[in-house]
């Protein structure tokens, strides 16, 4: 039997605002451009000099990053970062609609104690670096959080934001926050339940269950890492 391959990370490149959560613009709190930039001299081995926020691109959160005594990064037992993840397919959401437990019901998928659960929306393919992302995706309802935890997922996986949409557009378009909050995050991460936000290409997927891979930095002390997401079909 042969695998296929598919790569579902954002490509890490140097950038603006619009590569995290745009801090500065809500809240007006610091925010960390991603800086990829060369350190040799001419005639040297090349080397580079790379920063970037811990939120930043495709990157998994963890338990610490809400809760202080719960894993931090390197902490988390490896095999949470793989395992046999569900695709639900949640394409046809428009701007700021819920995926329900209703929804992800409907849809027919066996979730099995130990699965990861991936949402595909298409809202990173279509609509990342920009400020429509942050304020008009679709987002998981919080009775969809509780219908997936009561399944046993240990990951959850999207391509937006794994909640409500933390910003709103304000007076002149400029964004101000939602008021909406973070309930999932909240539900999830004290569920010891991982978080990976901001993959891609999730319509590259033939099947509704595949093999997922997600290897975040083995940053120390953290609650989020950047990390290469990527799933294995049978074919």
């Amino acid at each position: 039997m042969s695998k296929r391959y598919v790569d579902l990370s954002l490509t890490i490149v140097p950038s603006g605002k619009y590569s995290m959560v745009p801090r500065d613009e809500i809240w007006g709190q610091e925010e960390v451009a991603t800086s990829i930039a060369s350190i040799s001299k001419p005639n040297e081995w090349p080397m580079h000099k790379f920063e970037m926020s811990t939120e930043s691109f495709t990157h998994v959160h963890v338990p610490a990053n809400l809760y202080k005594d719960g894993w931090t990064n390197e902490k988390v037992p490896t095999e949470m970062f793989f395992g046999e993840a569900v695709l639900f397919d949640m394409s046809h959401k428009r701007e700021l609609e819920p995926v329900t437990a209703a929804d992800l019901e409907a849809t027919g998928l066996v979730v099995r104690p130990g699965d990861m659960a991936i949402v595909r929306t298409d809202w990173s393919d279509k609509h990342w670096g920009t400020a429509k992302f942050w304020v008009e995706m679709p987002y998981l309802a919080e009775d969809g959080c509780d219908w997936l935890m009561a399944k046993g997922i240990k990951a959850y996986v999207s391509d937006t934001y794994n909640d409500s949409p933390l910003a709103k557009y304000g007076e002149g378009g400029r964004l101000e926050p939602s008021g909406l909050g973070s309930p999932t995050h909240y539900k999830f991460l004290k569920a010891n339940v991982i978080l990976v936000e901001y993959v891609t290409n999730l319509s590259a997927l033939k099947q509704s269950r595949v093999e997922l891979v997600c290897l975040p930095l083995k940053l120390s002390g953290v609650g989020q890492s950047p990390a290469r997401v990527g799933a294995i079909e049978n074919e």
